[in-house]
């Protein structure tokens, strides 16, 4: 077992090891009075998981109701995210019960938002399932839903009062689905920490350190503003793939071909290698078919712009990162540097 803490403004503690799920209940007691609980989750993990945590909640006082969709990052949406608020209105829900994102990113993040949005607040939980959600999604407080117009452009900062990553959910987890989180695993090691890259075998140790390392980034600037940003690294052409296929590129496979892209065009050739080198041993792409014009409507839509500048996250040495800040022209000639 292994316990982080998450010095945030509400600090909370993630606790890492095997099986939680049947004792979730007697952890959120430790965090919240017995009430009322909404358990969201996607339909497959529905049918693996659901009754266990709603057995654990119940036997620890609490009132468990459940709501699940279907699962895809195409259903993180208004839709969907109306669905949750309509469950917890019906239910007769109020701002003292408790949201419990069961499930990963698109999960964590649509229970969150709603967790952030009914009766202008209310506490919530998360329980991630996959390995890309225990390492990255899960902490920080980011929640969002997607817009036709772009990726997570409506959302909130909400921390969880406690987050459980217990890893025995990963044996159900496809071997595609790992190898998102090991592309954001490898992120955080060029990032800030390239010992990470040894410890990819040890599931416990790795998750553990990739949380330290993201609350290195969120803690002290939990909106965004500063050095959280470089957790974008990848993202800015990642997010962009991802949509512009018709999600048909997972998240961490998108990510992983937006670190190579931004390298590329930054120029910093040794790094780029050792990134790919890094990346094709997971079997994770560095490269796609899609070209500046079918990418330019999303990259021009990127949540990160302000004003007429976005700042854009990169790594010229393993471990050491730059945030650099560029116009609307520059921006136009860094993506088309990447992309054509």
């Amino acid at each position: 077992m292994r316990e982080v803490l998450i010095n945030t403004n509400n600090p909370y503690t993630v606790y890492i090891g095997q099986d939680l799920l049947s004792k979730c209940g007697e952890y959120l007691n430790r965090v919240k009075q017995p009430c009322k609980v909404l358990v969201v989750c996607d339909d497959n993990v529905n049918k693996l998981y659901s009754t266990c945590v709603m057995d654990s909640l119940k036997d620890n006082g609490f009132d468990p109701f459940k709501h699940f969709f279907k699962s895809g990052e195409e259903n993180k949406d208004i839709k969907n995210l109306e669905a949750i608020l309509e469950t917890l209105a019906k239910n007769n829900f109020n701002r003292s019960d408790l949201v419990l994102a069961l499930g990963g990113g698109v999960c964590g993040d649509m229970a969150g938002f709603a967790a952030a949005t009914y009766m202008r607040g209310m506490d919530f939980v998360q329980i991630p399932t996959s390995l890309l959600a225990m390492v990255d999604a899960s902490v920080g407080g980011k929640t969002a839903v997607n817009l036709s117009s772009g990726k997570n452009l409506f959302g909130a900062f909400h921390q969880p009062k406690m987050v459980l990553c217990d890893i025995d959910t990963l044996k159900t987890l496809p071997e595609e689905e790992m190898k998102n989180g090991y592309a954001e695993c490898i992120k955080h090691a060029f990032l800030a920490d390239p010992t990470l890259l040894s410890k990819m075998d040890d599931l416990e140790d790795l998750i553990a350190q990739n949380i330290e390392i993201k609350a290195s980034f969120v803690c002290g600037d939990e909106e965004d503003r500063d050095k959280r940003t470089a957790l974008n690294f990848g993202h800015t052409i990642g997010h962009a793939i991802e949509r512009a296929s018709g999600f048909e590129i997972s998240h961490g496979k998108a990510v992983a071909i937006g670190m190579c892209l931004e390298l590329k065009a930054m120029g910093f050739d040794k790094v780029y290698e050792q990134l790919k080198a890094e990346l094709l041993k997971y079997d994770l792409p560095c490269e796609c078919e899609l070209n500046f014009f079918d990418l330019k409507s999303e990259l021009m839509n990127d949540k990160k712009i302000s004003g007429k500048y976005i700042t854009i996250p990169t790594v010229e040495s393993i471990g050491s990162y730059q945030l650099i800040t560029m116009d609307e022209a520059e921006y136009t000639q860094f993506i088309k540097r990447a992309l054509i």
